[in-house]
Parts: C-alpha cells; structure tokens; sequence
C-alpha cells in the first residue's frame, strides 16, 4: 500500500504588504480632516486666554485709577510697584499668549493699552478685537497702530 502523502496548510500570520498601506492611507486621510479642526480650537482657545487676560489687565486699570486718581504710568522698567496690588505679576509681565509683551500708550492717548510685539495674523487678532470691540482693526476702540502692535483706547 502506498501512503499518500498529506499537505498541512497552516494559517498564514501577519499582514501583507498591501494591507499595511492601506491602513497608513486610512489614518493619512483622517489625519487630513481632523487638522483644520484642531488648529481651529487651538485658535479659539488663544483669543479666550487672550480676553480673559485683557479683561483682567483693563479692570486692574480701572481700580487702579479709581484708588490713585491716575492710569498706572510707570517708567521703562515697567509699572508702577503698587500697581501689583491690583494683579498678578506674571499676567503683565510675561510674555502674551498671542506673543508680545504689553504696553501703554500715553502720550497719543490719555491712557492705552496693547501688545507690543504680537506674533499671530490679522485674522486671529480681529477675533480678538469682535470680543471687545466692533471687529475692525482700525476703527472702535481696539486699532493696529502699525507693524506689531494694537492698542485698546481706554481714555482718549
């Protein structure tokens, strides 16, 4: 008798070639469409932390005016020492979530504030100026003044 000789197919295990790029494909394409998204969010989450931190320099401002009867003018090194009674040193002077440090204008204005030295686009920054303004950078009370800098006219 003649033995017949059995062939054993085992399962084959791992991936092919082929099924491998079609996974990376699949992950590029959603990586494609979840970008803008994220880069939207990073954006609103920049004007939030921006408002909050202006909203939080202009009331310091305003109490600050209404104990010492004047704006906090201070000289090149910064302003005035009692005007940290009135807020936290790190938010005036670090540098902003939008880049830059800030600034006072008080010789075109009776008293501005702003950001010298921003580092994001027109677009960002006219979503910050529709938070407290009328979204127009050169009119109402938030302007571009030139170059990299805006000022917020709080008393002409």
């Amino acid at each position: 008798m003649t033995a017949m000789k059995t062939i054993h197919h085992y399962p084959r295990r791992g991936f092919t070639l082929l099924e491998i790029m079609v996974v990376v494909i699949i992950i590029g394409v959603m990586l494609a469409m979840a970008i803008p998204g994220f880069k939207a969010v990073r954006e609103r989450t920049r004007v939030s932390a921006f408002l909050n931190d202006f909203r939080a320099v202009k009331e310091a401002i305003n109490r600050y005016n209404l104990a010492e009867g004047v704006y906090p003018i201070g000289t090149g090194s910064g302003p005035p020492a009692d005007f940290f009674e009135y807020i936290r040193a790190d938010v005036i002077t670090s540098t902003t979530v939008i880049g830059g440090n800030w600034s006072v204008d008080a010789s075109s204005y009776t008293f501005a504030i702003g950001v010298d030295g921003y580092e994001v686009d027109d677009e960002l920054l006219t979503q910050i100026d529709s938070g407290v303004d009328d979204g127009n950078l050169t009119t109402g009370n938030m302007i571009k003044t030139g170059g990299s800098q805006f000022m917020y006219i709080i008393e002409e």
